[in-house]
């Protein structure tokens, strides 16, 4: 279903500055990417509050910057601690005197060091965009830790948000973050969602009872008219505005056990057309085409 996504400064309780004054520590580096993302962050968070009552822990938080969001987590969430964190290349995380357990987590490639049916939550948030080789490894691993009825809550770019079309058609290249980052590869977007496609992998990850919402108060009018061309153009009309923000915010529910450890159906394990139809294409690299070196930024 799709919520309702109206998100300002103050949004179901919780003012932005409130918010600001939570997530901020002494981190200098830290801190100035929380000012730079914080209209993004506030919105994750003002969202995740509408279903606040479903949400328990444990909470694995992947690809977040070092636990970017355990402060929040701890203040409105108390029900989704114990926290940890999964990143690229794991090191001691502290925050606020506390030890946050992190774990080597390459996405695209690894196994989560934790037991089946062990968490109640997963944020991916902002990460999903960055994967190059096997999104469905990480979904389908990402079930595996989750017990039945935990979550997981993916934002990402919408590929089909309106704003997209207005940069096309200002010969601006429509793609977010695409810039050519040499020695850190995962950086940049290399492939971006629609809602259909992030639901499409999920329900082929055994999850369901989706909610969902790509902001689409955002839309200013210049995009707004742009949605409304489609039908005096001949574009098919029956997919609602609600679907063209720029970004999506994507929870799902764990319905059925699909692990890398299952004799998957192809469909399942490959779904088109997220995946190419050809047979040979079907199948993980014998050599991993992506190493995080010692340069990695």
């Amino acid at each position: 279903m799709s919520l309702p996504d109206q998100v300002d400064e103050l949004y179901n309780g919780l003012h932005r500055d409130d918010f600001r004054r939570v997530l901020q520590g002494e981190d200098e580096k830290l801190s100035k990417y929380i000012e730079q993302s914080i209209v993004r962050l506030h919105r994750i968070v003002s969202m995740m509050l509408l279903k606040k009552e479903l949400y328990q822990g444990p909470t694995l938080d992947v690809g977040s910057g070092y636990g970017i969001l355990y402060r929040a987590i701890k203040e409105f969430f108390p029900a989704l601690l114990p926290y940890s964190v999964a990143e690229l290349k794991p090191k001691q995380v502290v925050i606020d005197g506390q030890d946050i357990p992190c774990h080597k987590f390459h996405c695209d490639q690894d196994r989560l060091p934790l037991e089946d049916n062990s968490l109640g939550m997963i944020l991916f948030c902002d990460v999903l965009e960055h994967l190059i080789v096997d999104p469905m490894w990480t979904l389908l691993e990402f079930n595996r830790v989750l017990r039945p009825g935990g979550h997981l809550l993916i934002t990402t770019p919408n590929a089909a948000g309106a704003i997209r079309v207005k940069y096309a058609l200002s010969g601006i290249n429509p793609g977010r973050e695409i810039e050519y980052k040499p020695t850190s590869i995962y950086q940049r977007h290399n492939r971006e969602w629609t809602v259909p496609e992030v639901q499409l992998a999920l329900q082929h990850a055994g999850f369901g009872d989706f909610d969902f919402t790509t902001h689409a108060h955002l839309l200013d009018p210049i995009e707004k008219q742009i949605l409304q061309m489609r039908e005096s153009l001949g574009i098919e009309t029956n997919t609602h505005e609600f679907f063209f923000g720029p970004e999506i915010f994507f929870v799902g529910q764990k319905h059925e056990h699909r692990s890398l450890d299952d004799d998957l159906d192809p469909r399942h394990r490959w779904p088109e057309p997220l995946y190419a139809s050809f047979e040979g294409y079907k199948k993980r690299p014998e050599r991993f085409p992506i190493v995080i070196g010692e340069d990695y930024q």
